[in-house]
């Protein structure tokens, strides 16, 4: 009675991962020109090549992290639900033995990139799934890859796999930068980053040093350090994915890129000017998504501690990176979200004008601390209460900054006169 009873179990766990199996994979999908079959590490490797193997031995691997197989890509769906009723016999069989007993054999896989594919166990791994298994035993040899995979990878992100493939053997930026760094929805997007980095960066670099790079690392670390890392920042800051449906960071990116390069000199576009710009006409563009984007922002702000703007403060100047000894005031709820806008629209935008160009991320950090910033914290400093020193700074910077930067008023008078005693 009781082996009856496990074989209809069995049997009808089997009829439902193969309606699964079918649905995944019908006509209706088809006709969307979506492959949902399981992905072949052979159509893997045709994109990207492996680099080595090592042998690793056994473990327990997540379940949801193998993502294909070796040789039965037509027999399963993406998510191993079995698409043919002649998997059957040995599909309950392995359902029976794994819900009631012990049974443990370990598969056999290939990691490649971070996920697995099956050599040997695809219906230990598909029955696995239909009974919410989360690890799995298995034996694994690793396949040594230029970068590391997506998580959920199938058969359609192949396309856009084969872009990074190819944006990877013509930059080389992965053996410089962590490839998560880089977050691709749009195929095109691959593209636009290889003439970015082989061409138009290159070509800044050499406008801005007056000399070559010395190898592809020094380039590529000063366009990510000045420019992309930046700029991902706001983005993310910002939920500027929001406004772009069906892109990423990165993609948003390049879209970024493009209006900046339209520009007639784009060396004289300060990133905030062309940021603001950016995002206006998107929101035009976008104005059901705009709404909702500004209250997402709002509450960002509200709730962000006064150490979450810190943080994102020193990760924009590159502070304690570039000016050695850099001394930050209290970390007050306000103060460093008043510093980033300082720094990055009034203080920017004012040095245009004397350097006939727009400014780097580190001459503007440079002269931000020498000429305003590095004089009145040290004044604000003289203050017992750190209250009262991060007042002291706004107060100054909001009626003086600008008369600075413009040279009407040096800061040290500015200090002197601001310091006075009321009636002197």
């Amino acid at each position: 009675m009781i082996d009856t009873f496990h074989r209809r179990d069995a049997e009808h766990a089997f009829h439902r991962a193969l309606r699964r199996g079918r649905r995944d994979t019908n006509l209706f999908a088809r006709l969307r020109r979506r492959d949902n079959r399981v992905l072949r590490l052979s159509d893997l490797l045709a994109v990207v090549p492996r680099r080595g193997e090592a042998y690793r031995g056994l473990h327990d691997i997540p379940v949801d992290r193998v993502v294909g197989t070796e040789n039965r890509g037509d027999d399963y769906s993406r998510a191993f639900h079995p698409r043919k009723r002649s998997l059957s016999a040995r599909w309950t069989a392995l359902h029976r033995l794994m819900s009631h007993t012990e049974f443990n054999e370990p598969i056999v896989v290939i990691e490649a990139g971070g996920v697995f594919f099956v050599r040997d166990g695809n219906h230990r791994v598909s029955v696995a799934r239909a009974l919410d298994r989360t690890f799995i035993n298995a034996e694994v040899t690793r396949y040594e890859m230029p970068f590391s995979l997506p998580k959920d990878l199938d058969r359609n992100g192949l396309r856009l796999l084969r872009g990074k493939a190819q944006f990877h053997r013509a930059t080389g930026v992965f053996d410089i930068l962590d490839d998560r760094e880089f977050v691709v929805a749009c195929p095109r997007t691959w593209e636009f980053l290889e003439r970015e980095i082989r061409e138009l960066n290159y070509a800044w670099f050499v406008r801005r040093f007056g000399r070559h790079p010395e190898d592809r690392a020094e380039q590529v670390l000063t366009w990510y350090n000045n420019l992309y890392r930046h700029a991902i920042d706001f983005i993310r800051a910002n939920h500027d994915t929001y406004l772009f449906p069906g892109m990423s960071e990165t993609d948003v990116f390049v879209e970024m890129l493009r209006l900046w390069n339209s520009h007639e000199n784009p060396d004289g576009q300060w990133f905030g000017e062309v940021y603001r710009e950016f995002v206006a006409r998107q929101r035009r563009r976008q104005l059901l998504r705009a709404v909702p984007q500004a209250v997402r922002n709002a509450v960002a702000a509200i709730s962000s501690s006064p150490e979450d703007e810190y943080r994102r403060f020193m990760a924009v100047s590159r502070a304690e990176e570039i000016v050695p000894g850099f001394r930050p005031l209290p970390k007050q709820s306000g103060f460093y979200r008043f510093l980033h806008r300082q720094l990055v629209h009034d203080f920017a935008l004012g040095l245009k004008p004397e350097l006939g160009r727009a400014p780097h991320i580190q001459e503007l950090t440079e002269l931000w601390h020498a000429r305003f910033y590095g004089p009145v914290a040290g004044a604000a400093r003289q203050l017992p209460d750190p209250a009262a020193q991060t007042s002291f700074y706004r107060r100054f910077g909001r009626r003086y900054l600008l008369r600075v930067l413009g040279g009407d008023i040096a800061v040290e008078q500015a200090l002197r006169e601001f310091t006075a005693p009321a009636g002197s």
